[in-house]
Order: C-alpha cells, then sequence, then structure tokens
C-alpha cells in the first residue's frame, strides 16, 4: 500500500542507515528487548546485546540501491497494519577499506502502547 511504502522510504532513507552509520547508539531506540538481529549469520537477541554487538562492527557507509515493503495486516483486524516487511539491497562501505554488496530485511512491528514502530527481527546478509 501507499502508506507502507511512504514509512518504508522515511525510514531507510531518513532514518535507519543515517543512525547505523552515524550513531549506532541512538540506532539501538528502534529495538525491543524481544528484537532479533541476524548479521550475515550471528544471532543476537535484546536491546544491550544488540548494541554490544553493532558497537563492535566496523564503521558503514551504506549505499541504498533499492528497497520494497509489504504491508503485514493483523489477521483479526485486516484493516488494521500490524506490521511492515522492509527489503533492501545496497552497497556498504565496510571500515573504509571494503566494499560489499548487502541484502537485508527489516520486520518492524507495530507497538500500540507508543504508538509506533519497532524493529522486531533484522536480518542482513553480505553478498
Amino acid at each position: 500500500s501507499d502508506i507502507a511504502t511512504v514509512g518504508a522510504e522515511a525510514f531507510v532513507n531518513d532514518v535507519y542507515y543515517k543512525l547505523y552509520d552515524s550513531n549506532r547508539k541512538d540506532l539501538i531506540r528502534l529495538y525491543h528487548d524481544t528484537s532479533v538481529m541476524i548479521w550475515n549469520g550471528i544471532a543476537t537477541k535484546g536491546k544491550e546485546p544488540l548494541l554490544l554487538f553493532l558497537e563492535k562492527l566496523p564503521p558503514t557507509q551504506h549505499t541504498i540501491l533499492s528497497f520494497d515493503a509489504q504491508p503485514i495486516v493483523c489477521p483479526t483486524n485486516p484493516s488494521t497494519l500490524a506490521a511492515l516487511l522492509v527489503v533492501v539491497q545496497g552497497t556498504v562501505l565496510l571500515d573504509n577499506l571494503e566494499t560489499r554488496d548487502f541484502h537485508q530485511s527489516i520486520t518492524l512491528v507495530q507497538d500500540e502502547a507508543a504508538g509506533s514502530y519497532y524493529i522486531s527481527v533484522d536480518v542482513l546478509r553480505l553478498v
């Protein structure tokens, strides 16, 4: 849907990768304690372990080549957007030395109490 695409575009272009490349301590606000990240086959769960893992990664500079957004509706109320699957392809410069292609799938889930979305599952694969 259009709202899914607009939301995903803002997430990809204005929020996620800007924080990932410049301020990972603020990036962690997008996750919950139940969130799972699988970074190139390495699984990590929970905000604190995720932050420790992200801080160990080399400096990055992402270039987004394409993204797609698929809304996931609530099974009990099809008019409600329960989650959003965002699939991203691009390149990432690692440690200012090596450029790699990457593919990333991020599932954003609605946090009704906060009135926002958080990253539930984040899967990145270097290609």
